[in-house]
């Protein structure tokens, strides 16, 4: 097969598969088209919670979580991933705080989204970038019974706190 040949294949797989695109648009776009395929995925994830701005009755974490797996398969850079997982920990923290009651795997999706996000600060050193608002996240758990003891626990192993 040809250099022109392997070209007109390439384009016809990024128009076809969605992956495709993505995969390239993160592997070789600028910072300006990464950004909008995160600030999509923030939308679509705080979708997945609210609707206009209220609480839905259960929050369709499955499906936040596919688009969190399908983000770090493909992610560039780490402090990208990071700020996503802490925005997922964001949302989850305030979709728990304005339902008296919820489910278990709502919890669990704000508990595993900061795990993770711990997990990768501490594989690289994004410790000074991401402390505050791991420390914000970590207070904001304190009013939340059932997240302060997992939340608080991580933050605390991971910045010495």
């Amino acid at each position: 097969m040809g250099e022109e040949e392997l070209r007109k294949e390439l384009q016809g797989l990024f128009k076809r598969f969605r992956d495709v695109k993505l995969h390239y648009t993160m592997e070789l776009g600028g910072d300006a088209e990464r950004k909008k395929v995160f600030d999509k995925a923030k939308k679509d994830i705080r979708n997945m919670y609210f609707i206009k701005n209220k609480p839905r009755k259960r929050p369709r974490v499955a499906k936040s979580k596919q688009i969190l797996k399908e983000l770090d398969s493909v992610s560039v850079f780490t402090h990208e991933l990071v700020d996503l997982y802490l925005y997922v920990t964001e949302v989850s923290m305030d979709y728990l705080m304005r339902r008296y009651r919820s489910t278990a795997s709502a919890y669990n999706s704000c508990k595993d989204a900061f795990a993770k996000a711990i997990n990768l600060i501490a594989k690289t050193a994004l410790h000074d970038e991401f402390k505050k608002r791991c420390g914000m996240l970590a207070q904001l758990a304190m009013e939340i019974p059932e997240m302060d003891s997992a939340i608080n626990n991580l933050y605390r192993e991971q910045f010495k706190a």
